[in-house]
């Protein structure tokens, strides 16, 4: 007589060796439909574990590419940066301009900033990695203009609308 696991598949049921994987809820030995189920129901569940991780990674990514190219991290803290010229006003002290800027002002222009317009006086300018900051000071050392220009071959930046309408080809005119 056969061994029960060498039947032949005509009652519809595929003999497994390997401990309780090929049996059914019943105990015995599961058919060709409940394996394929068990094996399509694994696949899902594979797939959904791979779309969470894509998801996940494109969000880790999208988070330090925006992290590291939209925010200027020299723009923390004191210092000749965007942020500190924003920072200023018409009205404030020298001292508090220093205090914005980290440093004192200078009065004269370098030799190898020809390009710009010798300052007056009541004028210094602050130099950054990025920019050039000037201010002009009043009688009472207090500012009564301000101005700032970049330097070497950084340019302005974008402003959020001016880079939509480039990546959409909108032309503004």
């Amino acid at each position: 007589m056969a061994d029960s696991d060498s039947r032949s598949s005509s009652d519809g049921c595929v003999p497994m060796k390997f401990g309780d994987a090929g049996r059914g809820q019943t105990g015995r030995p599961a058919s060709y439909h409940e394996i394929r189920a068990k094996h399509q129901q694994a696949i899902a569940d594979r797939r959904r574990v791979l779309a969470k991780g894509l998801l996940l990674t494109f969000v880790v990514l999208t988070m330090f590419v925006l992290v590291f190219n939209v925010i200027d991290f020299d723009s923390f803290g004191p210092g000749v940066t965007l942020a500190s010229y924003r920072r200023l006003h018409v009205g404030m002290g020298e001292h508090e301009v220093e205090a914005i800027l980290g440093s004192r002002g200078r009065n004269i222009v370098p030799f190898r900033e020809q390009h710009v317009r010798h300052l007056q006086d009541d004028e210094k300018f602050w130099k950054g990695k990025k920019l050039v900051i000037y201010a002009a000071f009043a009688k009472d050392n207090r500012v009564r203009q301000i101005s700032m220009t970049w330097h070497g071959s950084t340019p302005q930046p974008e402003s959020i609308t001016q880079t939509l309408g480039r990546w959409f080809g909108v032309d503004r005119k």
